[in-house]
């Protein structure tokens, strides 16, 4: 009886252990500070990232400080694309 209850308790860890492994995720970021040829920070930019990975585009608008945070994303390598009114529009390939 008591070999039934110890085979019990590993099997139950290691399907445990097993729900833990499926549950990992790899993700990434992209982030930067847009700025200007002077260096200046642009303010209001918007940002787009497109990649196989994705199901659809996503986007984000740079900060006072010209910051900008794309989060969350599945690993793999994405076009992003800068543009704001005034400026010429960036497109660069991540990896």
């Amino acid at each position: 009886m008591r070999s039934i209850r110890i085979i019990v308790g590993v099997s139950v860890f290691i399907c445990f252990l097993v729900c833990l492994a499926m549950a990992q995720t790899t993700t990434s970021t992209i982030e930067g500070t847009v700025t200007d040829t002077l260096g200046a920070v642009i303010a209001g930019a918007e940002v787009k990232a497109s990649g196989l990975t994705l199901a659809t585009e996503r986007s984000a608008t740079t900060d006072a400080e010209g910051f900008y945070r794309l989060a969350a994303l599945p690993a793999g390598t994405y076009t992003v694309m800068i543009s704001r009114a005034g400026f010429a529009t960036n497109t660069s390939k991540s990896s």
